[in-house]
């Protein structure tokens, strides 16, 4: 008969384990549009440009990243769905001093435009 005391598992690893991952954090981020483009402005503190991932999908736009914070490692996510308007082609990316900033340029048969009236 096994006691209680031998089939109790530890509570918590010790800090020479391996670095724990907690899940994922929504940052903040502000969303701007004007009649060329959106951008997206994501505050992602401390994080390296090469921990950012970007990606594109159909009407999908995902980004992560990752910092380790003494033992642990945090994770930022965000999924943004985002209209068929946005032509992949003038989508960009960037990162300075602890903000994203994502472009997405919207396509052209979709922008306004001037008509010009003449005469007959």
């Amino acid at each position: 008969m096994q006691t209680q005391e031998a089939t109790r598992k530890p509570r918590h690893e010790s800090r020479s384990e391996a670095v724990q991952t907690l899940r994922p954090i929504a940052p903040p981020v502000d969303i701007y549009e004007n009649e060329q483009e959106l951008l997206l402005l994501a505050d992602l503190p401390g994080v390296t440009r090469e921990a950012i991932t970007v990606q594109f999908e159909p009407e999908k736009l995902t980004f992560e990243a990752a910092r380790v914070v003494g033992d642990q490692t945090v994770q930022y996510k965000r999924v943004f769905t985002v209209a068929p308007i946005f032509d992949a082609d003038r989508i960009s990316a960037s990162y300075e001093r602890g903000v994203l900033r994502l472009t997405l340029g919207k396509s052209a048969a979709v922008r306004p435009r001037q008509i010009p009236v003449t005469s007959r």
